[in-house]
């Protein structure tokens, strides 16, 4: 409601504007829709179409930052909601496909390395050992992504629509750090064999029929096992780099603080840090920080008397 009055100060007449607010406060026009509860009862701001309201909290956001990829909402409302949302494999056709190709991947491979295995026995050849060895170990990479597919496909299914709600917690979950490691491992582990195998058959083409005729002796297959014991190493401490503290500010894409932290909500990377550190110390020169000088920033805002700040990393 607009009230006008009209009224007579030596000849001059003003106007003055005000919205009466349904438990009959008055506040200025210029208040309403302005994403503040200037009423005390939420009038003011209802049915307006420049706002957003956190389900939780009842905080009003600008309409742009609903659905805009960053948390606003303490209760993720503003991502998590009717509008928008995500789940890990978020279109159908995708989910089926990922179910296939995992049982597919899981079952031939276990079905090849088994096979292969079998007749590597039967060698009698050192081109043909070469070849069924490196085979095993593409097959066992190639498992291990089939494994990772399904197990995705998994957690999808038992995620389903809230997983935009459990997202954070997923990403810092020891689950989703175990398959990422394992989709890794298997990724090189297949890509280094080939390469291997690769560079084996073009020696083996550059030393023409001798090699042809080449026993499978015992020293052939202790280089042949070190090969590929070396591949599985490199590939191991490749995927689990990201874990570790040492190359944090490669990998680490942002920090989760403990839910009752309302100053760093969701998902927070440097340039937030950034933001929030520049209006509590003051100016700051603009350059990337190091993680751990985040944290050491941060941790001088919060008292360690009340038990300091908690976070996870993402």
């Amino acid at each position: 409601a607009v009230v006008s009055t009209q009224s007579g100060h030596y000849g001059r007449g003003f106007h003055n504007n005000v919205f009466v607010c349904k438990n009959n406060h008055c506040v200025g026009f210029d208040k309403v829709c302005n994403l503040v509860d200037d009423c005390g009862d939420s009038s003011d701001e209802h049915m307006c179409p420049n706002h957003f309201q956190c389900h939780e909290t009842k905080e009003y956001l600008s309409v742009t930052n609903e659905c805009d990829g960053t948390i606003d909402c303490k209760d993720l409302s503003d991502e998590c909601n009717d509008h928008c949302g995500k789940q890990i494999i978020n279109r159908y056709w995708l989910k089926a496909l990922a179910w296939i190709l995992g049982a597919s991947a899981s079952i031939l491979n276990i079905w090849t390395v088994s096979k292969t295995v079998l007749d590597l026995r039967k060698c009698k050849k050192a081109p043909a050992f070469k070849n069924k060895f490196f085979i095993i170990v593409i097959g066992f990479g190639d498992l291990l992504l089939g494994l990772y597919l399904l197990t995705l496909s998994g957690f999808d299914a038992r995620y389903g629509r809230n997983y935009c709600k459990f997202q954070l917690g997923w990403l810092i979950s020891p689950a989703c750090s175990v398959i990422g490691v394992i989709s890794t491992i298997g990724s090189l582990v297949s890509l280094f064999s080939m390469a291997a195998l690769s560079i084996t058959r073009l020696l083996d083409l550059r030393k023409g029929l001798i090699v042809h005729t080449e026993p499978v002796t015992r020293k052939l297959k202790c280089r042949v096992c070190m090969t590929i014991m070396i591949l599985i190493a490199a590939s191991a401490t490749i995927s689990v780099m990201p874990l570790l503290d040492t190359f944090k500010d490669v990998f680490v894409n942002g920090l989760k603080y403990d839910s009752s932290n309302t100053l760093f909500a969701g998902f927070n990377d440097k340039q937030m840090h950034f933001d929030i550190l520049e209006q509590y110390y003051g100016r700051m020169k603009k350059r990337p920080l190091k993680w751990s000088i985040i944290n050491t920033l941060v941790d001088e805002m919060f008292s360690a008397d009340y038990g300091g700040i908690r976070r996870q990393t993402l």
